[in-house]
């Protein structure tokens, strides 16, 4: 028997890097296992590049740098941010199908 023990069986929605957080995540959804696997593929592209994938300055800027990449939110992500009160006056543009 190690000295390893469960802290919590709760998981935060906390991730500390901005940079590799998924669109559902800034928008205020709960944590899961897919937030892990979009983290590992934004880590994966930047150790291939050098740079990161991207590189927000702020969590609406995260978004619009994934929504300039990968095109518009789906429509349960943009739902979720029009339901978040901290981007209550806030809309996000129209980029369409990249």
């Amino acid at each position: 028997m190690g000295f390893a023990k469960s802290l919590s069986p709760e998981m935060t929605d906390y991730v500390a890097t901005r940079w590799y957080r998924p669109p559902e995540l800034l928008v205020g959804a709960k944590y899961g296992t897919p937030i892990d696997v979009w983290a590992v593929g934004c880590i994966m592209a930047e150790l291939s590049d050098t740079n990161p994938l991207f590189p927000g300055n702020d969590e609406i800027d995260q978004l619009f740098q994934i929504m300039k990449c990968l095109g518009d939110l789906p429509d349960n992500i943009q739902a979720c941010f029009q339901a978040n009160p901290a981007y209550r006056n806030l809309s996000l543009p129209k980029i369409g199908k990249i």
